[in-house]
């Protein structure tokens, strides 16, 4: 803290030497655009500083005077959005992310930026825009294509929404997932295309397993729509039953009549198979009765036939008339045919150091969920022992704890900084970076811990899903088998990857 101090004051100074040299006679416009350009930069890490420090009003009121004064810079702009940002002034700070972009001639980052943060304000035509910007720069990435389209839906813009999250499959160059299958499906019935719609939803229902609940919901929240306006009452049923189970209390709320006309109809139904069944066996009865009849009567002529002929022989041959033969019975017989970062672990009960007591009370503190008091305590670790490794872990993670991205990443790539060597620091800094790096940022810092950690199972799990994030089936299959064939069985992560590997293997083929 005392060397931040430090710096701070040097850097008051010689913006005082700028102020004081300025006066003297009279500059070109190349020299007055050189003394602006070294007076923006140097308010720009002044403002770092006490961003450091947790002071971002003043970094913003002090940033804001040297945009009026000096102009504004690409690292100004960015700077300004982070303090903006963390004041909670969500619509300033995407305006100045995007200006950042527009003064350095186009970065994708901070257009990505802009656009997540307009979205967080509310101001999704704005997102939209920003992320259509960020598109151009980067048309793969999926993950901005499923943002824009959000924006869309949020302005009800069904049309809009679903072209975009159409061209974002095509760019990709993958088939969707059940989860975007499903999105796709509900969005093609927004726009009124329930063939589409079903299509894509019957599909992808097929495809999503049991333990993905949320996604199941989500389908069958669509099919039910779908069977209900296209009449389908068994389809129905099955979907309502199913959704039941997955999301209790859904049909009841949204449609609160439907239990009892579907009930309704099951009466009905039942009371037409039974009436159905009485006139056929009713049918049958009679049918069965007719053919006694039939069969008794023609055993009755044949019997007086008989008699009529015995009689009749027995006259012409003088005997005394005989009586009838007995005849049996021969009726036929009818045959009846009918799917951690840790807490550093005590050590002994030797005398601990204040940075450890310090280091000890700020992982307390987070465990104790009280993250403004260890972030503190983080802080005063490190201005204890600015060059020590696990006070900057701590404080990192007491940032991550109170929900301070950036400043969590800032304080483990200091952590990295000092002990390179380190794998916790290292897995620290990678898992900070995975939220505030954009996947090609993201990819070179995995790479660069592989390479000095080549069989670190984390370190390959992370580029597998890196990859299979931007859509790079290969790459992505190449470090999932990394893992599953580096790895030991006992790892706790190595039969959820497996799993996780066997379904995306499995998605790619269909």
């Amino acid at each position: 803290m005392q060397a931040m101090k430090f710096i701070f004051k040097r850097l008051s100074a010689a913006a005082a030497l700028a102020c004081l040299f300025a006066g003297c006679g009279e500059k070109t416009p190349e020299q007055l655009a050189a003394e602006n350009k070294k007076a923006v930069e140097i308010s720009v890490k002044r403002a770092q500083v006490m961003m450091f420090e947790g002071d971002y009003a003043k970094a913003a009121e002090l940033l804001e005077e040297t945009s009026r004064s000096r102009g504004d810079s690409a690292a100004l702009c960015e700077a300004l959005a982070y303090s903006y940002a963390q004041l909670g002034r969500g619509a300033e700070a995407a305006i100045f992310f995007e200006k950042a972009s527009d003064v350095s001639g186009g970065s994708a980052q901070m257009l990505a930026n802009a656009a997540k943060t307009y979205e967080q304000a509310g101001q999704f035509q704005s997102a939209a825009r920003a992320y259509e910007k960020y598109l151009k720069l980067k048309p793969r990435d999926m993950i901005a294509w499923k943002s824009l389209s959000k924006c869309h839906e949020k302005m009800s813009k069904y049309q809009d929404a679903l072209n975009a999250y159409l061209e974002g499959v095509k760019k990709s160059e993958r088939n969707p997932d059940t989860r975007e299958a499903c999105d796709i499906g509900n969005l093609f019935l927004k726009v009124g295309n329930a063939v589409q719609g079903r299509r894509w939803l019957e599909a992808a229902l097929a495809a999503t397993s049991e333990e993905n609940r949320q996604t199941r919901a989500d389908i069958l929240k669509g099919l039910v729509a779908v069977y209900l306006a296209q009449r389908e009452t068994a389809a129905l049923e099955g979907a309502v039953a199913e959704l039941d189970k997955t999301s209790p209390g859904f049909v009841k709320e949204k449609y609160p009549q439907l239990h009892e006309q579907l009930a309704e109809f099951r009466r009905k139904l039942k009371e037409a198979e039974d009436a159905l069944k009485a006139a056929e066996l009713k049918k049958a009865e009679e049918a069965k009765k007719a053919e006694e009849e039939k069969r008794l009567a023609e055993e009755k002529k044949a019997a007086e036939e008989a008699a009529e002929k015995a009689k009749k022989k027995s006259e012409s041959s003088g005997n005394p008339a005989a009586g009838p033969k007995d005849f049996a019975d021969q009726a036929p017989k009818a045959e009846g045919a009918e799917l951690k970062d840790e807490a550093p672990k005590a050590k002994g009960e030797k005398k601990k150091s204040p940075v450890e007591e310090l280091i000890e009370k700020t992982y307390a503190l987070i465990a104790e969920k009280k993250p403004a008091e260890a972030s503190k305590a983080g802080n005063l670790a490190v201005a204890e022992d600015r060059n020590s490794a696990a006070a900057w872990r701590a404080l990192a993670l007491a940032y991550d704890a109170e929900g301070r991205a950036f400043d969590s990443h800032m304080a483990a790539r200091e952590a990295y900084v000092r002990s390179p060597d380190d794998i916790n620091s290292t897995l620290l800094y990678i898992r900070t970076a995975s939220g505030v790096q954009n996947n090609e940022q993201f990819l070179n810092t995995l790479y660069r811990a592989n390479r000095k950690f080549p069989n670190n199972s984390e370190i390959m799990l992370g580029l597998a899903r890196t990859y299979k994030l931007i859509g790079d089936r290969p790459n992505a299959k190449y470090f999932y088998n990394a893992f599953l064939n580096g790895t030991p069985k006992e790892h706790p992560l190595y039969n959820e990857v497996s799993e996780e590997f066997e379904e995306y293997v499995a998605a790619g083929k269909k």
